[in-house]
């Protein structure tokens, strides 16, 4: 209704070429391959194959895929290919009985099934303050799409800390506040593995501050210092003002423009009102929180990127912590120290190959199990390969066979050489600390026994121990006849 900004419809941006020569390969053999699990009408087709749609920079051209018709299975699709070149000229091909195939790993379909299965259709999880403003900065200076969802601690906790990568299809902005929402998929390695009818995810202007703060600036510039460059932060005025010149706004906008599309009857006042209802003063409104903020707003800089902020003086802690984990492979990495809030855990399991062999050789051992471990940033586009302050916790699963044996804990560096790594068994894990990742190998070898023998050894045990001490008497008998 009132100038909302929706944005972020299409799931990925990349180079066009990459999409369009994949998806025009398939379409032309009739045969289209979908990295998901099976699904049941067309709608959520087209949601998968808007990754396959390309806008260019200045919304000008553009290509995409259209999912005509398709079977009951939706298992062969009539699909309507368009585009618009950077010289404005327009296409469209039709592709008609094209057979669709899905891929994924059954084994993760099992897994996934059982960690979402008390996940709710309709589910609703804010960000943080320092998740949201992370969120907004990278948003602002990153060249790839960026879902809020990977940033929400709520929501990693409501999936048990899996590695999805959640997106949601549509986007929402408003005065102080940000959304995403609507029909979102979990992936795991690019496969998509579920759907839910709606994840919101949302972020508002505001910044806590613990209860009793005094001075407001000091203590934003120290907060937001632990995670930004802060610039400047400066007054801008009370929240009524604020709240006034929004107002004002809207009356200024009815008057100007929409006045020619609104409903007969309505003025620029109740236009107005409605707005400050929806975003800030009704039962469901996202900024209903600005009462209990302070009176004072502020303009920070963070990174090189301005916003206006509330401030919320509460005791609840908003410092982001990392906990990441494998749905296959039930590796956990956890840190306090701070990594892009986007990062995911990836792994891989190495059981042959060249590096396999050398690892073998340098361990003298087969009875191993090799986990290359990695930390991926998409904000960043880069990996997180270690940290200059504070460790990481890694908990690595002990296979069935392993147990009930000795567990150590290795790792081969640059010069080819083995490096004991201390690691303490809790449970069904090995767990340890490190600052950095690359491949770390349990190594699984018999327990050595200190125990006294038992049954037909302990009898044997106690027949020796008393010829011993019937010997040992002797001889101090004898020594004693000899001295009298």
């Amino acid at each position: 209704m009132k100038k909302l900004l929706i944005f972020l419809s299409i799931l990925l941006v990349l180079p066009i070429c990459a999409y369009a020569t994949t998806i025009d390969e398939q379409l032309a053999n009739k045969k289209l391959e979908i990295k998901s699990i099976p699904i049941t009408n067309a709608e959520d087709l087209y949601f998968i194959l808007e990754e396959y749609s390309y806008y260019g920079d200045d919304g000008m051209y553009w290509y995409g895929v259209d999912v005509e018709s398709c079977n009951e299975e939706v298992t062969k699709c009539n699909f309507m290919k368009s585009s618009l070149d950077e010289n404005n000229q327009y296409q469209q091909d039709t592709f008609n009985d094209v057979e669709i195939s899905y891929v994924y790993d059954a084994d993760v379909k099992k897994i996934v099934d059982d960690i979402l299965k008390d996940f709710p259709d309709d589910a609703s999880f804010a960000l943080t303050d320092i998740e949201f403003l992370k969120y907004y900065v990278d948003f602002m200076e990153s060249d790839n799409y960026l879902n809020m969802g990977t940033y929400s601690s709520a929501l990693k906790k409501a999936v048990g800390y899996k590695n999805f990568e959640i997106e949601p299809r549509l986007g929402d902005e408003g005065p102080l506040y940000w959304a995403q929402g609507g029909n979102a998929t979990f992936k795991y390695n690019g496969t998509i593995y579920a759907s839910k009818p709606l994840v919101m995810i949302t972020g508002r202007h505001i910044v806590y501050l613990p209860k009793g703060t005094t001075d407001i600036k000091k203590a934003l510039e120290d907060k937001l210092g632990k995670y930004f460059k802060v610039e400047d932060v400066t007054s801008i005025g009370s929240k009524e003002t604020f709240l006034n010149e929004m107002r004002a706004g809207e009356i200024e906008y009815f008057n100007n423009y929409y006045y020619q599309y609104a409903p007969a009857g309505m003025t620029a006042e109740q236009f107005a009102d409605d707005f400050m209802n929806e975003y800030f003063y009704g039962e469901d409104a996202p900024m209903k929180i600005v009462s209990d903020c302070e009176d004072e707003m502020y303009n920070v800089t963070l990174d090189g990127y301005g916003l206006d902020i509330l401030v919320l003086l509460t005791d609840d802690d908003t410092n982001p912590t990392f906990n990441s984990n494998d749905i296959l492979s039930d590796v956990t990495i956890e840190t306090d120290s701070y990594i892009p809030l986007d990062t995911l855990i990836q792994v891989a399991k190495l059981t042959s190959g060249t590096e396999y062999d050398k690892i073998v050789n340098v361990l003298n051992s087969s009875n191993i199990d090799v986990f290359d471990l990695k930390l991926f940033a998409k904000s960043t586009g880069s990996y997180v390969t270690k940290l200059d302050n504070g460790t990481f916790q890694v908990k690595l699963p002990i296979k069935e066979e392993f147990k009930n044996q000795d567990i150590k804990l290795y790792y081969i560096n640059e010069a080819g050489e083995k490096e004991e790594i201390p690691v303490t068994i809790s449970g069904d894990y090995a767990v340890f600390e490190t600052n950095h990742f690359s491949t770390y190998t349990l190594v699984a070898e018999p327990k050595t026994s200190n125990n006294p023998p038992t049954g037909d050894n302990f009898n044997k045990y106690i027949t020796l121990l008393i010829i011993s001490l019937m010997g040992t008497l002797t001889i101090l008998y004898q020594t004693k006849k000899n001295l009298n």
